[in-house]
């Protein structure tokens, strides 16, 4: 098995991908607007999203915008991309919220209602979530679980980054998609070479894309959690991280495809494993300062192997279930000859079809 990567061939891995659009996208502000009364409720909910880990930087995107408010007042709602709503439960506002509520996502813009806890029922028709706003870290984490459900996976770097209350359950929720997308990459060719009537190369995983795709996830990772944006800098200080993250890379060199009595849910579990423990030891050293130790790696390891063949199961259940469903391909050996006739001789006095 070859040795751990070192520093150059870590930033190796990266000289050929273009990062120029995630940079842009974490250095961008997003658009939040915390809507709701005046006061100290509101003040703790921006709190909890402005305490985490990591850089406070300076611009943060947070616009707050008092409730009840006429229509010249939410003018700025339509470029939001979140909304964050702090309702009344007055009686005579309900209706007025309800409809202010439904017109946002008409408008596809993402809303959160934030409830106090103990509140009995959700809003209807948006996302909910109860908060003990008493409890800084356990709102963000709350909140964060939200966001990465009503917004999209290329808003969640520049979200972490902006809001530090975000980053650790937006990053964790990074990493497991990652090591689903390489897992279902490598799901693909270990399906192709089990279900023939699939046009994909029948060969190795391209180990080429897993460890791009894990270099992309530690350099994300990092501007989540307020690095300065460029590259070289970043992955410089990740390297020695990275690189003992990326053993697992070697594993599944040895695993994907090389050797025939590994079966399909154990190459996609590799797969899914070295990619979960990398991020997880990206993260450690992004957070506290230091790398995972050989037996946290080991018990990390296993731990995501274990989900990565969970994981692996369902990929190619479904898989296996759409390929049933293709239509078979048609041999075209020519015409049917009559029973009882005798093929055309070929040259040399053999039989034909």
């Amino acid at each position: 098995m070859a040795g751990v990567f070192d520093r150059q061939s870590v930033l190796g891995q990266l000289a050929e991908i273009d990062v120029s659009d995630i940079r842009r996208r974490a250095e961008t502000p997003p658009q939040v607007v915390v809507l709701g009364p005046f006061g100290p409720t509101r003040a703790r909910l921006v709190s909890a999203l402005q305490a985490g880990p990591g850089e406070l930087l300076t611009a943060s995107g947070l616009s707050l915008l008092n409730w009840p408010a006429g229509p010249e007042a939410l003018e700025s709602l339509p470029h939001a991309e979140l909304v964050i709503f702090l309702p009344t439960f007055q009686e005579h506002l309900r209706l007025a919220e309800q409809e202010l509520v439904d017109r946002l996502r008409g408008n596809a813009i993402p809303v959160i209602v934030v409830l106090p806890k103990g509140e009995a029922s959700e809003w209807p028709g948006a996302r909910t979530v109860w908060v003990d706003l008493d409890d800084l870290a356990a709102t963000g984490a709350r909140l964060a679980t939200e966001v990465a459900i009503v917004l999209d996976v290329e808003q969640w770097t520049a979200f972490a980054r902006h809001l530090p209350g975000l980053r650790n359950i937006l990053a964790e929720r990074l990493i497991i998609n990652t090591s689903q997308n390489n897992a279902v990459f490598v799901a693909t060719t270990a399906a192709a070479a089990i279900i023939p009537v699939l046009s994909i190369p029948l060969n190795v995983a391209d180990i080429v894309v897993l460890t791009k795709n894990q270099a992309i996830m530690a350099y994300k990772l990092a501007l989540m959690y307020g690095y300065p944006p460029e590259v070289q800098k970043v992955l410089g200080e990740l390297a020695g991280v990275v690189g003992g993250g990326f053993v697992w890379r070697q594993v599944a060199r040895m695993l994907v495809g090389f050797v025939p009595l590994i079966g399909p849910v154990t190459q996609v579990g590799v797969a899914y494993a070295g990619t979960y423990v990398t991020g997880e030891a990206v993260q450690r050293w992004l957070v506290h300062g230091r790398k995972l130790e050989r037996e946290d790696l080991r018990a990390a390891y296993q731990r995501a192997l274990a989900q990565g063949k969970m994981f692996g199961r369902q990929v190619l259940s479904r898989m296996s279930q759409t390929t049933q469903q293709l239509p078979k391909p048609k041999l075209a050996l020519g015409r049917r000859r009559k029973s009882g006739t005798t093929p055309p001789a070929l040259p040399g006095g053999r039989q034909g079809f």
